[in-house]
């Protein structure tokens, strides 16, 4: 339950960190994700050539047959929509600005005021002749036969604006919802003598990321209160009779587009450039352009000219003229394919389920297989994020789930490494005092070990020196203490060498353990070749005891195998690992019996049922210890 609630809060920190927190330093991770955005929009890009929507571009070739561009009088563009709409294109979209009165071209100007002013002799006379000199009427008459063509506006953040209240009130503005923004003050409307046409405006506003490329662009946009179409819009609103916006859905010719708080949706790009049919401005000028050709299509104007200044980034191709990204809008308003954007609550969820799994796996899983894990979720998310943006047009958001696992799982291995070594800590601290440093390190290095408290069948050794008490009373205390330690280590030598653990010293007795900490087979062979060690090596002792103090001592060992409960006991003040159950009682209890039977090694008949090796042994019979109702039988081993 502990682990749990750790992996829980572990998650819950990364995920704020990534994710909520993100939120308010968007410039750490929204350029790497724009990236991703890109990736994927350049993979799911047809590259097929759209037919049914023209560019009439004003080209390289429009401006070395006609001249240069700003010295165009309007009459150019009047001639080339009557011949396109005499054809019966759809609509019409001029993605020009005529936000001001036509003039005269400067050579045509200097030509009449030479001759206007040696007639009127006045300079004032001849400005004012001048000015109402242009060819806007016969724009003006192009747009009447056209019937609804499109052209550009603009809006600014200034307060200008060049379309007088009698003709706003002519295009029916609709009231923005509120939510809509940002307000714009200013317009830059078509001239009103196009608009008293028919003409309607479209706005041409784009919206570019901090990186100046163009992903998304508005549908609608917010002047003073009132609701203007986007170019791309107003576009399709003249061939599916309007367009109306509610609850966030712009709904047109059948279709319900959804629009952020922006009036945004991002544009699903067909391809690059010349992805749509172009024709030269001049060739149709000129009439070089086959009957039919614009015959129920679209058809847009526009330039591909980089000195004209319409040139835009966009996500997978460096430049793309302005007016074509215009033409991929109305390819997905018809086609009503944008690219959806995942719902934020959506990506805070697999965000938060991704980091609490991460940390889930790094903190129970092994390092290699967790490792390998990891890689297997980051390319596994990254993939479906690339199917779900080809296959359904779904962006979810990839850079800061990626994050979040790699960090998650940093963070929880990182604990579980910490774990471990605290664990590791505790336990060499635990079994330093019972067993040499090299089966300490084995300890650390096991995975089967726990002090947490197993049933475990192992074999336990109890040693002890006859009449021990009598001589510790008439000694002095400092030769009791040398001897003893003496005797144990000696005694301590032993158990370890035979991969036994000192459980405990008990005044001149010791209990060792055989079978644990680390479980492996042969333990009671283990413990009685100790034990028939341990008796050759006190009568070594004894020799040299005999010469130097003039006395001698025996020992007794009793021995027993079978299932105990080993781990650490005690209390929160102090633990200890050993050994407890009635297989150990029972080893402490035939000890004794070595003085009763004149002998030093006595072993349980489940002790001689698990031997392997040969002994030389003497069965004793059956016999009850104390406290038990049930006989047993007892072995002599022979320590030679």
């Amino acid at each position: 339950m502990k682990e749990t609630l750790k992996i829980l809060l572990i998650s819950v920190i990364v995920f704020f960190i990534i994710f909520p927190l993100g939120e308010l330093f968007p410039v750490l991770y929204r350029p790497i994700e724009r990236k991703f955005y890109d990736i994927r929009m350049y993979l799911n890009v047809e590259n097929k050539r759209i037919p049914d929507i023209v560019i009439v571009d004003v080209d390289e070739k429009s401006l070395k047959e006609l001249g240069r561009f700003y010295d165009w009088p309007r009459y150019n563009f009047s001639k080339v929509i009557d011949a396109i709409s005499s054809q019966k294109p759809l609509v019409i979209g001029i993605d020009f600005l005529f936000t001001e009165p036509d003039t005269l071209p400067g050579i045509m100007r200097n030509i009449y005021r030479t001759f206007l002013l040696s007639t009127l002799k006045k300079d004032y006379l001849v400005d004012s002749v001048l000015s109402y000199l242009s060819f806007d009427r016969y724009l003006i008459l192009s747009v009447e036969k056209a019937g609804n063509p499109v052209f550009a506006g603009m809006l600014t953040n200034d307060t200008i604006t060049n379309i007088s209240d009698a003709t706003l009130k002519l295009l029916k503005l609709p009231d923005a919802p509120e939510w809509l923004s940002p307000l714009y003050p200013g317009f830059i409307s078509p001239i009103d003598g196009l608009i008293i046409a028919g003409a309607k405006p479209g706005i041409i506003n784009m919206h570019p990321d901090p990186d100046g490329v163009i992903r998304r662009v508005p549908l609608v946009l917010n002047y003073r209160g009132k609701l203007l179409p986007s170019f791309p819009l107003a576009v399709v609103s003249v061939i599916s009779n309007g367009y109306t916006l509610h609850n966030g859905y712009i709904s047109i010719g059948g279709k319900d587009i959804r629009i952020n708080s922006n009036g945004d949706v991002y544009v699903n790009y067909r391809g690059g450039f010349r992805t749509f049919e172009y024709v030269s401005f001049s060739d149709v000028f000129s009439g070089r352009v086959p009957e039919g050709f614009f015959t129920g299509k679209i058809v847009l104007f526009g330039t591909s000219v980089s000195g004209l200044s319409d040139i835009r980034p966009v996500p997978f191709f460096a430049s793309l003229p302005g007016v074509e990204i215009h033409a991929n809008t109305i390819s997905d308003i018809l086609r009503g394919d944008f690219v959806h954007v995942g719902e934020p609550f959506l990506n805070y969820l697999v965000g938060f389920i991704l980091i609490f799994l991460l940390v889930l796996i790094a903190y129970r899983m092994p390092t290699g297989g967790s490792v390998a894990l990891l890689v297997f979720m980051l390319a596994g998310y990254l993939i479906l994020s690339f199917f779900l943006f080809m296959g359904k047009l779904l962006m979810v958001e990839v850079f800061r789930p990626l994050l979040g696992m790699v960090f998650s799982f940093l963070i929880g291995l990182r604990v579980r490494l910490s774990t471990i070594e605290f664990e590791r800590r505790k336990l060499k601290e635990t079994f330093s005092r019972y067993v040499p440093p090299e089966i300490v390190d084995k300890i650390i290095k096991s995975k089967d070990i726990t002090i947490k408290g197993e049933r475990r069948e192992i074999t336990v050794l109890f040693c002890d020196i006859r009449n021990y008490t009598g001589y510790v009373e008439s000694s002095y205390p400092e030769e009791v203490v040398k001897e003893l330690n003496e005797y144990f280590e000696e005694m301590s030598k032993i158990i370890f060498k035979h991969n036994g653990m000192i459980d405990k010293f008990m005044g001149d007795g010791i209990m060792a353990i055989f079978g644990a900490p680390i479980q492996y087979p042969g333990h009671a062979d283990k413990a009685v070749a100790a034990a028939v060690e341990m008796v050759k090596k006190a009568r070594d002792i004894n020799r040299e005891w005999m010469k130097e103090k003039g006395r001698t001592f025996e020992i007794g060992i009793g021995i027993n195998t079978g299932i105990a409960i080993v781990g650490n006991v005690g209390s929160t003040l102090r633990m200890e690992y050993t050994a407890i159950g009635d297989t150990v009682n029972t080893a402490a209890r035939i000890e004794p019996l070595n003085k009763d039977y004149r002998t030093n090694i006595l072993i349980s008949e489940f002790t001689m049922k698990q031997l392997k090796e040969e002994y030389n042994f003497r069965n004793l019979g059956k016999v009850r210890l104390r406290g038990k109702t049930e006989e047993i039988t007892i072995f002599e081993i022979l320590p030679y």
